[in-house]
């Protein structure tokens, strides 16, 4: 789908010639000199042009003489388009001329045309959707994960072929990039119709896309910093506009995705959910994320399994503390758990959970970080850190015995197997 890039010029904001978005080609001068010379033929001559454009276009005499002389390399957007209008000529034809934009200034960087959607610019969007913000010309956008603030930087970086802001950390827990470029975010704002700051509460997939092939690279951009892929082997998605909940919904939807999407709101949030998922799911899944990036990896892992043999147990540590974090709610890490296994060497989930309490000082077994045990251990197991068996525990009241689970440490650190992650190679 075409891109009309003569919308990235906003008139009601782009006063002054400084403000202007200018372009460069290889044939534009060369197609802006047919244009001039048909005018000729009309009886509007090169001086009466340069009148025109300094009444009409409202530049100082000196500017309005270079323009309608040529006597430029770089030419403004909004002079093509007058020009275009003089001469009936085609906007869409014309912008086969153009390779590059940038800001009407010596120091601005140029940026590559982009005249078409494609895979990369439609996952920039879907990323801004989630998590992105625009002011004017000042772009910034956050996450809680590195590997996808790196992804975003490839993305918009092949896209535009111009260099971007650094990736910086800003929390314990969050990273993020910021830039000045208003060509990028007049694309942004002009071409995918996302609002100039707050925008939380009206987002939605851009109309542009929607009608295009491109609306699965979209949620890739969207769900890659939006959804959350934890412990659980599940997807689930929780957002404030209902709108761009219901067209992620409609796009994975169509691709035969089985989710549970809420149909009321939970306090100001809409959310949407995957069954638990069998490996077969998760592989459909994993085309809804972007390769090697933490979601990513993470779907990765629990349908391949742990790839990663070390040789010592404080990388082992070192992995599982990075990649299974504590959450705010939790009380417990997953250090916490792997040190009570390795000091019981055997034991049930009660005699874990009383070990944990002791160590830890806490009151009683309860609230969330109860809940995480029963995950980390089934990453234990899947690291092949512990084996899993059954035992019987005394008999029951009435007939029978109480059959529980049995966690062993395995102290044979050649046989454990820990996620892969290349940060942490």
């Amino acid at each position: 789908m075409e891109i009309d890039l003569f919308k990235l010029q906003d008139y009601s904001r782009d006063i002054k010639a400084r403000g202007w978005i200018v372009c460069k080609g290889k044939n534009v001068k060369t197609e802006l000199n047919i244009m001039i010379k048909s005018l000729k033929e009309k009886g509007i001559s090169q001086y009466k042009l340069f009148r025109l454009i300094e009444k009409e276009l409202h530049v100082s005499n000196s500017n309005a003489q270079r323009m309608a002389y040529l006597k430029k390399e770089w030419f403004p957007l909004i002079f093509i388009e007058y020009l275009i209008k003089l001469t009936n000529g085609s906007k869409n034809k014309f912008q086969e001329n153009i390779e590059f934009l940038k800001i009407n200034n010596s120091v601005a960087k140029p940026v590559k045309a982009v005249k078409g959607l494609n895979t990369e610019l439609c996952k920039v969007m879907g990323a801004h959707a989630a998590d992105g913000t625009v002011h004017d010309n000042f772009f910034r956008i956050s996450d809680g994960y590195k590997s996808n603030l790196i992804a975003f930087k490839s993305w918009i970086e092949n896209i535009f072929e111009t260099r971007v802001g650094s990736i910086k950390q800003i929390s314990e827990n969050e990273w993020a990039i910021s830039f000045h470029n208003k060509v990028i975010t007049r694309y942004i704002t002009q071409i995918f119709n996302f609002p100039n700051g707050e925008k939380v509460y009206t987002v939605r997939e851009p109309e542009i896309i929607k009608k295009s092939r491109f609306r699965n690279a979209f949620a890739i951009g969207a769900l890659s910093f939006e959804a959350g892929v934890g412990i659980k082997n599940q997807v689930e998605l929780c957002v404030v506009s209902k709108q761009f909940r219901d067209d992620l919904f409609e796009i994975l939807n169509l691709c035969g995705l089985k989710i549970t999407l809420m149909n009321k709101p939970s306090g100001s949030y809409w959310r949407f959910w995957s069954n638990k998922l069998s490996k077969d799911e998760a592989k459909i899944w994993l085309n809804f994320f972007e390769p090697k990036t933490e979601k990513w990896y993470k779907l990765y892992d629990y349908v391949y399994g742990f790839q990663t043999c070390i040789n010592n147990e404080k990388d082992a540590i070192c992995i599982l503390n990075n990649i299974f974090k504590n959450g705010s709610g939790n009380k417990i890490c997953i250090e916490d758990v792997f040190n009570a296994i390795k000091e019981l060497k055997e034991c049930c989930r009660y005699e874990l959970v009383n070990r944990i309490i002791t160590s830890k000082n806490l009151k009683s077994y309860g609230g969330k970080w109860a809940h995480s045990i029963a995950h980390y251990l089934k990453i234990f197991e899947q690291a092949n850190i512990i084996i899993v068996t059954k035992g019987k525990f005394g008999k029951k009241k009435s007939f029978g015995s109480i059959i529980r689970q049995v966690y062993t440490f395995n102290p044979n650190i050649s046989d454990w197997k820990l996620p892969y992650r290349p940060n942490l190679n």
